[in-house]
């Protein structure tokens, strides 16, 4: 449909553990890394249909895929300390991204953005 359109919006959503890795998680690693090759790949692909290809790479945000990450309190803090901003990020600011690519990001193709806090630096 984007193709028939000529214009079209593919945001892939990855992972900080894309580019840095976790201990046990090398699976969703791998996972979260690929979803990056396949943006830049397909973001070559699809420019000239006019559509751009995108991914989001975002930080700590506790949801309920991440509540079960941290068995105490105590280890969700320490996360937290390691943000340079000192919090964690909120679903609306993912998604206030992703907003942007789609409505404001006609020239951003091929790009990986961090919304992390600093995380990632």
């Amino acid at each position: 449909m984007m193709v028939e359109k000529n214009w079209g919006r593919i945001i892939c959503i990855s992972s900080y553990v894309a580019l840095h890795g976790y201990p046990g998680d090398t699976p969703y690693g791998a996972a979260k890394a690929g979803l990056l090759g396949l943006t830049m790949s397909l973001a070559k692909e699809a420019a000239a249909k006019g559509i751009t290809v995108n991914a989001i790479i975002p930080g700590y945000v506790p949801t309920d895929m991440t509540n079960g990450l941290f068995d105490t309190q105590e280890k969700v803090d320490s996360q937290i300390q390691l943000i340079p901003i000192h919090r964690p990020g909120k679903p609306e600011e993912i998604a206030d991204m992703v907003n942007f690519l789609v409505f404001k990001g006609e020239y951003i193709t091929g790009s990986v953005i961090r919304v992390d806090g600093g995380l990632g630096m």
